[in-house]
């Protein structure tokens, strides 16, 4: 599950802070997060990030609107890691 489950940002450049503190979450799992307007079409695709470690992914120009934000691992997102993200002007 992402933590928040729904985020907001403004228009241009925007920076999403990434990590895996699940403690359910299995040790050798990876993750990443998927932004695009629905899971058919995404725009960007952050790089994979190992459980406990920090990461920082920058999409630059992205454009007002509502977009759906995913874990793209197989399975991932059917099991609850999806979300939504607002993009004001």
């Amino acid at each position: 599950m992402f933590m928040p489950m729904s985020l907001t940002a403004k228009a241009g450049t925007v920076a999403f802070f990434l990590r895996d503190d699940d403690p359910d979450s299995a040790p050798a799992t990876s993750h990443n997060l998927v932004i695009g307007p629905d899971q058919a079409h995404p725009l960007a695709v952050s790089g994979y990030v190992a459980k406990g470690q920090p990461a920082v992914f920058t999409v630059d120009s992205i454009a007002a609107g509502r977009y759906v934000i995913w874990c793209s691992v197989p399975n991932h997102a059917n099991n609850g890691m999806v979300g939504t993200l607002t993009v004001t002007p």
